[in-house]
């Protein structure tokens, strides 16, 4: 019977140390915790976002076709910031919106010329603004952007289908 008792105090010792060692490391994890002071002041800062939006067309080079720019990716790189970008991915009819933050930033669409991920060429038509300042306002500034595309946009939608 003493024996018993002794494995009996043993284990339960062990089961002690062990629910103290999974609590520390779920404390260190942070689980229901609030995300601290960072967080909360991007949340609250949300408002001063700017919104733009506009339209994307694009144009074949070869017969001046215009096409609205369906599914599109364009990116915002701010100026003083390298690593600052923003992303929008238009519509099927051409329409994005994206929040930025107040500064000035680069507009970069890519189209790919060839089978390797680095051949690509600048895709924004010649006279397009290439950079757009973001000002603290409530209010939605209009951009819209004017592209040209090598390859019909029709066969690019065929070569996007399954």
């Amino acid at each position: 019977m003493k024996l018993s008792r002794t494995v009996n105090l043993s284990l339960a010792f062990v089961c002690l140390v062990n629910l103290a060692l999974v609590a520390n490391w779920i404390a260190g994890q942070n689980v229901g915790e609030a995300s601290g002071y960072d967080d909360e002041r991007v949340y609250f800062e949300w408002p001063s976002l700017s919104p733009i939006e506009g339209t994307v067309m694009t144009t074949f080079v070869k017969t001046n076709e215009r096409f609205p720019a369906g599914l599109q990716n364009i990116i915002f790189q701010r100026l003083d910031c390298k690593k600052c970008v923003y992303s929008a991915i238009t519509d099927r009819d051409g329409r994005y919106s994206v929040r930025l933050a107040k500064g000035k930033y680069r507009v970069i669409v890519r189209f790919n010329s060839g089978p390797r991920f680095s051949e690509s060429y600048d895709g924004l038509a010649p006279h397009q603004e290439r950079l757009i300042e973001s000002k603290i306002s409530p209010l939605s500034t209009s951009f819209n952007i004017e592209l040209i595309s090598q390859v019909h946009p029709e066969k690019i939608e065929l070569e996007m289908r399954p």
